[in-house]
């Protein structure tokens, strides 16, 4: 029987998002073939749930250090750490995968270990963000113009000092060396990316993309399943960095809107320092029922990034669990979104969020919107679907 090994650094239980998708598919492989799910944790584990054999490696604990200082050492340790790497590879080699199915590293397991696995076996990787491109989040101003033509994303030109224009060229000629690096320990791995936008941006910075799979999400089974839509609402899950917060709590603030917050305990701070008058509640940090639980009581849901966001898992669960998503350009979303309605995709450097239409929409026009939402999410693929989609690609 062939035995497939999915490594994602963390367990979804530390931290959402990609880990969750690549769980997910874990799961659903684990009905088919013998499937490992490999993650990095404070203590050694090894158990079964279900099919699955979950293996958690025991990580080396470091101390953070900020600053460009910290990003430096963080680059260096991911790309050169060659004794951390082999242990690694040691820790996988031994479990004899005949597969292998990378989803997110780069952190406590560097990226130079992609140039040693597929000594093992054949290898793939799903690349949930941008992170090969640029060691953080990526914003339209990484672009030049001719990029962001061919994306559809405006560009805007910002004045530059003469000393953040000599910083910006040294990091941006780190980037490039570290880009010529990791395009080195990719050329034997199958890169796939989850978006259209994704793909487009990968290949702009030479990458070569083998394929792309949209990540597959169960369909909806909750209880209540119903949005009444009776009051306006809107809900925001997850993290502050690049995720445009400042814009929805400037434009609630204008309106009687209710507005939820899911997340960190930043996001809350944000919410409480905002100088303008807010409706909000705070729900803290929820687990997935949870979530799926709030979408249901919300009449939309808030993802406009100010970043590049690839394939938003907070997106698809919008749309399947029946909440209007309003997203940005630099979504990888945004086509599925746009039809559903065209005044739901902002630009990323858009000011202000009309909800004002928005209500008007879903007082007036409720059941054609409706009809357009459920369109969307017919057109969602299962993790059954994505998952048949990538055993053809090994």
């Amino acid at each position: 029987m062939t035995k497939v090994l999915i490594l994602n650094e963390l367990h979804p239980g530390e931290q959402p998002g990609a880990a969750t998708i690549a769980f997910d598919y874990a799961k659903a492989l684990s009905k088919m073939s013998q499937t490992i799910f490999f993650y990095t944790t404070k203590s050694e584990n090894d158990s079964i749930t279900g099919l699955l054999r979950i293996k958690g490696v025991r990580r080396n604990q470091r101390k953070h250090v900020s600053g460009y200082y910290g990003e430096f050492r963080r680059v260096l340790r991911d790309l050169l750490a060659l004794p951390t790497a082999i242990r690694y590879f040691r820790e996988i080699k031994s479990v004899n995968p005949n597969l292998l199915w990378i989803h997110q590293i780069g952190n406590h397991i560097p990226r130079l270990l992609l140039f040693f696995l597929p000594l093992i076996a054949p290898t793939i990787m799903t690349v949930h963000d941008y992170s090969f491109i640029v060691p953080r989040k990526l914003y339209p101003k990484d672009l030049n113009k001719k990029h962001l033509q061919i994306l559809g994303v405006p560009f805007f030109e910002g004045n530059q000092t003469y000393g953040n224009w000599l910083a910006s060229t040294i990091k941006q000629f780190m980037y490039i060396l570290r880009r010529v690096i990791l395009r080195h320990y990719c050329k034997r791995i199958r890169i796939i990316c989850i978006s259209q936008q994704q793909a487009q941006i990968y290949r702009i910075f030479g990458f070569k993309v083998h394929s792309i799979i949209p990540n597959g999400i169960n369909e909806c089974t909750c209880v209540d399943s119903h949005n009444s839509f009776s009051s306006p609402s809107v809900l925001f899950l997850g993290r502050v960095t690049g995720k445009g917060v400042e814009r929805l709590l400037s434009s609630v603030s204008q309106l009687d809107i209710q507005l939820f917050l899911a997340g960190p305990e930043e996001l809350r701070n944000v919410a409480e320092a905002f100088p303008g008058k807010l409706k909000y509640k705070y729900l803290g940090n929820l687990d997935r029922a949870q979530v799926f639980q709030e979408i249901h009581k919300v009449s939309m849901v808030y993802l406009a990034s100010d970043c590049f966001d690839v394939f938003p898992t907070t997106g698809i669960e919008a749309i399947r669990h029946g909440a209007i998503p309003i997203v940005s350009d630099t979504t990888g979303l945004r086509e599925l979104v746009h039809d559903i309605s065209p005044d739901l995709v902002l630009t990323s450097s858009q000011a202000k969020i009309p909800f004002e239409n928005y209500l008007m929409r879903i007082k007036n026009h409720k059941k054609e919107l409706m009809g357009r939402l459920y369109q969307a999410n017919l057109q969602l693929p299962t993790i059954d679907k994505s998952l048949k989609d990538y055993l053809t690609k090994w």
